[in-house]
């Protein structure tokens, strides 16, 4: 099929970018004893002395294979670094046929991804194997999922809503850059990427590195000026939080240096932007009459006018579940504090943060689990029920292309998540109370 060649923006060289290039991020990885794993013909292996001269021929041979080919359509990083999503969104080309590698980003995050083929790296070093793979959970679902649940049911409500707040605010933004510039992450090789279902969005900036900085800097700037603990600990505290994160992107092969400095800096500069107005905003979702109906249109206006090519992003769906998250919290304050069940609208509470005594860490487990088991029944039977829905009612079936569709992103994604906060934030403390599980 003959291919249409694509609008030329000004190019963004990795040689002019000194900290947006591939060989830094594996030398890196070496350095922490993640190396990938070329094999030879007498013992599987190559020795360590040509380790580099290995890395720089097989970079120079995916260079020569991307010069090569004539199909502009497939050429997805060159392609990406010359193209922005507004030079796109004005083209009014005819559908090209298109390589697997562009394929698969245009279609967004699947549901699951194989393993990885056990003999495709090696690890040196499982210390800080261990390591960088826990401070990558620090910025990944599982970790949205716990925090969200132990922050409402153990720790301040007032830093709850700020953290969900500046979450929502700055991720979307981050989310939406990313759409907008179109930059790759780096390619394996020379990098070993131990999460290619990341591959599927774009790279530049690192959303992990914008969660890894608001999340502990929200709740130490929070807590600041109302609670008493050892401050320069937290300060402490919440840079190694940070910079763990940021570095367990490099060590897991996703992201360049200059996209966490990206990330980082994007924060800190969308903390500042929002935070004077906090307080306002946290008085206006609790009392205003209306608030759950603005929410819910707010958010809803934002996932439909999201800035993805023909309206299919690999982060929207992403996306949809984070404005969702948020925008369910706050209408289930909302809904507290109209029951009266909100005791820090107005000021927090204040206090000396200490370490529980064995009976208090019993009772915030079990009020943790509470949450926790609320939430899972929640969101994978409406998740269940939705899906059955479609299917019945309106002959959709939920798969990997449907999910590309803005309807079905909202019913399957936006519903189960915004419902599930609803129902986790304002029957949790209800439950908790009834069962005598209140903290003093």
């Amino acid at each position: 099929m003959k291919s249409k060649t694509l609008p030329k923006m000004k190019a963004i060289p990795e040689a002019s970018l000194p900290l947006y290039n591939e060989e830094y991020v594996a030398q890196l990885q070496r350095f922490f004893g993640l190396e990938l794993a070329s094999k030879t013909a007498d013992n599987g292996s190559l020795p360590t002395e040509n380790r580099e001269e290995r890395d720089s021929s097989a970079a120079a041979a995916i260079a020569d294979d991307l010069t090569s080919n004539s199909n502009q359509a497939c050429r997805v990083h060159d392609k990406d670094r010359e193209t922005t999503y507004f030079s796109l969104k004005q083209r009014k080309a005819p559908e090209v046929e298109k390589c697997d590698g562009e394929r698969d980003r245009e279609e967004g995050p699947t549901d699951g991804v194989g393993p990885d083929p056990p003999d495709r790296y090696r690890v040196h070093s499982r210390f800080w194997y261990a390591i960088f793979s826990f401070g990558a959970l620090l910025g990944d679902d599982t970790f949205y999922y716990f925090i969200f649940c132990f922050s409402v049911a153990n720790l301040s409500w007032w830093v709850t809503r700020r953290l969900l707040m500046v979450w929502g605010f700055c991720m979307f933004i981050g989310q939406a850059c990313k759409e907008i510039l179109r930059w790759p992450r780096p390619r394996e090789p020379p990098v070993v990427q131990l999460e290619s279902r990341y591959n599927k969005e774009y790279g530049m900036p690192s959303t992990h590195a914008v969660v890894g900085t608001l999340m502990p800097f929200t709740l130490l700037i929070s807590t600041w000026n109302h609670y008493e603990y050892p401050h320069l600990l937290g300060f402490v505290l919440a840079c190694n939080w940070t910079l763990l994160v940021c570095c367990s992107r490099l060590y897991r092969g996703m992201h360049f240096i200059l996209d966490l400095i990206a990330g980082v800096t994007l924060t800190a500069l969308l903390m500042a932007l929002i935070w004077p107005w906090l307080d306002s905003l946290d008085h206006f979702l609790l009392t205003h009459p209306y608030a759950p109906v603005i929410i819910v249109v707010v958010t809803i206006l934002l996932i439909v006018f999201y800035p993805a090519l023909d309206g299919v992003g690999a982060s929207r769906n992403d996306t949809v579940s984070i404005l969702a998250t948020m925008g369910g919290g706050l209408c289930a304050f909302w809904c507290n504090h109209r029951s009266g069940l909100v005791p820090d609208a107005h000021a927090p509470l204040g206090g000396t943060i200490d370490w529980p005594d064995l009976p208090t860490a019993g009772i915030m487990l079990v009020r943790y689990a509470i949450y926790t088991v609320i939430a899972s029944i929640i969101f994978f039977g409406l998740k269940f029920l939705i899906k059955r829905m479609m299917q019945v009612f309106f002959g959709i079936q939920v798969n990997r292309e449907t999910k590309r569709w803005l309807r079905v992103q909202l019913s399957y994604g936006y519903v189960p998540h915004g419902f599930t906060m609803l129902v986790m934030y304002s029957m949790g403390p209800r439950l908790c109370t009834w069962l005598g599980l209140d903290l003093n």
